[in-house]
């Protein structure tokens, strides 16, 4: 676990640098979390995009009424919201807070992901907003715990994960309950694919409730 621990330490210090050297702004991005637990790689995850996001939804979807949020009280862009409308419903939750967003350009944000390129997120920021792209597809890493840390079967995952408000939406399909389906034909919408690695998904990480409970 300590190793781990150092691992992600590193991962945030190199996107961090990349953040602060420039100053950059902020993006005008809202980013959306379903968390059911605050667990430490949570904490990474949300610490590796904070200075960077404009806006950054999570919606608190555990059944504890006291989680303890107080050390993301001091990032003014970060909106806890706590509600048990939807139930079980994973793909409801998600589809909520990317409803609320205040911003056109949304990005679904697992609990398990680390951002990994700064500059690449800026790029994809500025690429949507000049060529009004409707989304846009990276490749990004599967991590597992082995000796090169990438899944040889599946080594990065494709959805779409940044994209216009309005032109998915979250479905059960395929086995999953929050399958992001288009609401238009995919040829009518503008999009690019980029063969460049945004975040890493540590979901090899993850606690075996967590993967319990999303099967």
């Amino acid at each position: 676990y300590k190793s781990h621990s150092i691992y992600f330490e590193y991962i945030l210090c190199v996107s961090k640098y990349i953040v602060n050297k420039d100053k950059l702004q902020m993006l005008p991005i809202t980013s959306c979390t379903v968390c059911r637990r605050f667990t430490q790689l949570f904490q990474y995850s949300i610490e590796s995009i904070v200075n960077i996001i404009d806006e950054i939804l999570i919606l608190d979807d555990s059944r504890e009424e006291d989680v303890d949020y107080t050390y993301f009280a001091k990032y003014s862009n970060i909106k806890i919201i706590k509600s048990d409308e939807f139930g079980n419903d994973l793909g409801k939750k998600k589809q909520y807070l990317a409803n609320i967003s205040k911003h056109e350009i949304v990005m679904r944000w697992d609990d398990d992901f680390i951002l990994y390129n700064a500059d690449l997120m800026r790029t994809i920021c500025d690429i949507m907003r000049e060529q009004t792209l409707d989304f846009v597809i990276t490749q990004n890493y599967n991590i597992s715990f082995s000796l090169d840390y990438v899944n040889a079967s599946q080594p990065y995952c494709d959805e779409i994960y940044i994209y216009r408000k309005g032109v998915i939406a979250f479905q059960p399909k395929k086995g999953f309950p929050d399958y992001p389906l288009l609401h238009k034909n995919h040829n009518d919408l503008l999009s690019e694919s980029i063969s460049k690695c945004l975040f890493l998904h540590m979901s090899n990480f993850k606690s075996y409730e967590s993967t319990l409970y999303r099967s």
